[in-house]
């Protein structure tokens, strides 16, 4: 399949893998043993996939305003990536990691 708009190819897949990994540490997150101490995490974990599923849509119509959309979800993801070093879980752990990857792509992605 060729994309019409591949420009932020790197950026649109890290973000779909983001939302995918925060919307499966969330699931987790609500069996967890320390469900309680989770409540901040949880929030976290669903405002970065929400806004990491927006930003896809963005970037995919070259709007206006994808570079702001972008940045955003790369604060969010760089958020929820230190929220989940609290947690010793082997999903939060990899949920962190890969916030902070799509941090990093969607701040190269943009870095004049």
């Amino acid at each position: 399949m060729e994309y019409i708009n591949s420009e932020y190819q790197d950026s649109i897949d890290f973000l779909n893998d983001c939302a995918q990994v925060c919307y499966e540490c969330f699931e987790a997150s609500l069996n967890a043993p320390d469900f309680k101490e989770r409540g901040e995490l949880i929030k976290y974990l669903v405002e970065c996939a929400q806004h990491c599923q927006m930003t896809v849509g963005y970037l995919s119509r070259s709007s206006i305003h994808l570079e702001e959309m972008a940045l955003i979800s790369a604060h969010l993801a760089k958020a929820t990536a230190a929220l989940c070093e609290k947690f010793d879980d082997e999903h939060t752990k990899i949920t962190g990691k890969v916030c902070l990857e799509t941090a990093n792509i969607c701040i190269e992605a943009f870095d004049d």
